[in-house]
Order: C-alpha cells, then structure tokens, then sequence
C-alpha cells in the first residue's frame, strides 16, 4: 500500500490539558468544542473506513505477525490514534458540560 495517504483535514484545534482548563470555559464555547469534535469525528470514521478499508477492530497483523500488506497500516493507526484523542475530549467535554448544567439547575432552584 502506498503511504501518501493522509489524515482528512479536521476542524477542531483546541488542546484539552486539564479539568480546570475545561471548567474555565463557557458552556457555549464547550458546546462548541463539542460538535466540532463531532464533525471531525466522522470525517475521521468516514475515512478510516471508506479511504483505508478498515475499522477501530481491523487486525493489522498477519498470523504470522508481519504487518499486513493489503491495508495501509502506518495510515490506519495515525488516523485510530486521532480518533481515540478526539473521543477521549469529547468525554471530558461532556462530563464537564454535564455538570456545569447541574450547577446552573441547582442555582436556579
């Protein structure tokens, strides 16, 4: 397989470091980081799937163990390693969105 194949481009640029980081944010600005991360992930599911013919479960190794010659292994892993960093900041973003909104129904009480 050839390896000039690359990453789809993506939207969402902002680097999630901390709770606090996220927690220093508006709600309007999380939910925004939210559907761009949405966005970006299925372009990035599309691709892994459609472009590199392949999923988060595809073996990239024969029995023998040798990397698969059929499937552009070096490709499907930068693409499964973006969108395994994008989901795990989408949960962060939603958990901390989830409770910014508890907060905001318990002060309205």
């Amino acid at each position: 397989m050839s390896l000039t194949n690359s990453l789809p481009e993506t939207t969402y640029t902002f680097e999630v470091t901390s709770r606090a980081q996220l927690n220093a944010l508006p709600f309007e600005e999380l939910s925004k980081h939210r559907s761009e991360i949405d966005a970006d992930l299925a372009v990035l599911f599309d691709h892994l799937q459609n472009k590199l013919h392949a999923n988060m479960d595809t073996e990239l190794l024969t029995l023998d163990g040798f990397p698969r010659a059929d499937i552009d292994v070096v490709q499907i892993r930068l693409c499964r390693a973006k969108i395994i960093k994008l989901q795990n900041d989408y949960k962060w973003i939603s958990e901390t969105l989830l409770e910014k909104m508890q907060q905001q129904l318990q002060q309205n009480a």
